[in-house]
């Protein structure tokens, strides 16, 4: 009588000691298509690492080159406002000089129009004359309290044929809109019978 082995063909095989090759199989591919993900899930984040880090680098780089001109155009910008803050300065003090200056031409033409024609000057002095601002600017800036600011003066000596002309002289000088308080300083009759004098006043304004 023939033996018959009633045990499914895996049984029978394992038991030989023989194991289905086709058993594993879905494990291992299931592991190698895990392992192939992994690898390329590995390499994605490191190429996007990498690119980060190569954009990062470079907008600091621009960052820096950026600052490195701002910092250049900030320097040059404030050279040029330091210039023309210095400009604005020596203007100023160009303006006050200027708008101080007397025009003595016009002065000499016009003492030479009021003087009698007999009248000879042979000594003229002033001071700097100043402007009605400037005086006032002195006056509140620069003068003590209860003192006056320094006044410009206007001297002038010469010849007259008598007393009279000097008084003449004097009617004529206090014509002139930019003299103030014409003062007789000496009279003094020579031996000749002319009389030499000395007259001053003060100058009111720039003309």
């Amino acid at each position: 009588m023939q033996a018959v082995n009633l045990l499914p063909a895996d049984a029978r095989l394992a038991k030989k000691g023989i194991t289905s090759a086709g058993s594993d199989l879905p494990v291992k591919k299931t592991l190698q298509i895990g392992g192939a993900v992994a690898g390329v899930l590995a390499v994605l984040l490191g190429g996007l690492y990498i690119h980060g880090r190569s954009v990062i680098s470079s907008k600091q780089n621009t960052l820096a080159s950026d600052q490195t001109r701002l910092a250049a155009v900030q320097a040059q910008a404030d050279a040029i406002r330091t210039e023309v803050n210095e400009s604005r300065v020596r203007a100023a003090s160009v303006g006050r000089v200027v708008s101080a200056r007397m025009n003595w031409d016009r002065t000499m033409l016009a003492l030479a129009k009021v003087l009698p024609a007999d009248v000879v000057l042979n000594n003229l002095q002033a001071t700097a004359p100043v402007t009605a601002a400037s005086a006032s600017l002195a006056a509140t800036t620069t003068t003590a309290p209860g003192t006056a600011p320094a006044s410009s003066t206007l001297t002038v000596a010469g010849v007259a044929p008598s007393h009279v002309k000097v008084g003449l002289v004097m009617d004529r000088l206090a014509l002139l809109p930019w003299l103030s308080n014409v003062a007789l300083v000496s009279s003094v009759r020579q031996a000749d019978g002319t009389t030499t004098f000395t007259v001053s006043a003060d100058v009111s304004e720039v003309h």
